[in-house]
Parts: C-alpha cells; sequence; structure tokens
C-alpha cells in the first residue's frame, strides 16, 4: 500500500532495500515464530476483512436485484467500504466469493 505512494526515486530505492532487509530477518526465524505473529495480524485484521466481505456481499445481491439494505448508523459506514457498480460486477464477485 505503501509502495504506490512513494514518488520520488530515493525513497523507493530505500523502501525497496528495507523491504528486502524485512524479508531476509523473516526467513530467519522459526516457523512458530512466525505463525504466532500472523495469528496476531490476523485478529488485528479480520475485523476490517469482514467488513469488507459485508460491504461486497450487500452490494452485490443489491445489484442482483434483492431488497435494498437502509443505509443508517454503523452499517451504512460498513457497507460504502466497497461500491460495486455493474451486475457483472456484482455476478463475478459473488462467484468468487461462494468459492
Amino acid at each position: 500500500m505503501a509502495q504506490s505512494e512513494i514518488q520520488n526515486s530515493l525513497i523507493q530505492t530505500t523502501f525497496d532495500f528495507i523491504k528486502e532487509w524485512i524479508a531476509s530477518k523473516m526467513l530467519k526465524k522459526p516457523d512458530m515464530e512466525l505463525k504466532t505473529m500472523m495469528l496476531k495480524v490476523y485478529k488485528d485484521m479480520s475485523p476490517l476483512f469482514s467488513d469488507v466481505s459485508l460491504a461486497i456481499e450487500v452490494q452485490a445481491s443489491e445489484a442482483l436485484g434483492s431488497v435494498k439494505i437502509p443505509r443508517v448508523g454503523e452499517l451504512a459506514k460498513k457497507i460504502q467500504i466497497v461500491e460495486v457498480d455493474k451486475n457483472k460486477e456484482a455476478l463475478k464477485i459473488l462467484k468468487e466469493l461462494m468459492k
């Protein structure tokens, strides 16, 4: 996510170096330590991904003709995380989610 925002070549070079350094350090860690760290990241990030999943499912189902869900309160914020514009896109996303 950060890399796409880098406009300066010196900063990009530094970023690439740091990224490679981090990757080399991670490869030296024991698997159990990496799994523990990944579980922590998963627990921290999973609510965000469940909100994204909810937004995609609601908008895709509405694009396919289901009843519109009122955009109020916290639900409105969650539904607006992702925009699904077309029926084809909605159907494609639903198929991917059902795999």
